[in-house]
């Protein structure tokens, strides 16, 4: 299927959305900042982002805006999945180029719709 890197600072996140999405056939690469989440990209190309937005070291907002502005990054999918429901945080997420934005909790079947629909959209067909 796809690598998928989970960014979040919380471990119990990353293990249960690791569990979820490995379950499903993905590759999974974890980061516990947006800092080591960008260092890794490097080493470890991924189809698709799952980041949450408080993070210490570099919060989600500003991880989105180095993928966006660097074009080796700028069309990877980001799901931004946070414990934040406010609008304003998805108002700004999706201004800079957030492909989707979820709420934790989140349920596994939405997370796995959304991500099977991003990758759909940017990922060629299997020949």
């Amino acid at each position: 299927m796809a690598t998928i890197m989970i960014v979040d600072d919380f471990p119990v996140t990353r293990k249960v959305l690791s569990y979820q999405l490995f379950q499903t056939g993905h590759q999974i690469v974890t980061a516990n900042n947006g800092r080591e989440a960008i260092e890794s990209l490097i080493d470890y190309p991924v189809d698709l982002m799952i980041l949450d937005l408080a993070m210490p070291e570099m919060d989600g907002i500003s991880v989105l805006r180095y993928l966006r502005a660097d074009r080796r990054f700028s069309g990877l999918p980001i799901i931004i999945l946070t414990a934040s429901g406010k609008e304003q945080d998805r108002r700004l997420a999706m201004s800079e180029g957030v492909d989707a934005f979820l709420t934790k909790p989140t349920s596994t079947w939405e997370l796995n719709m959304m991500v099977n629909d991003l990758l759909a959209e940017h990922l060629p067909l299997p020949m």
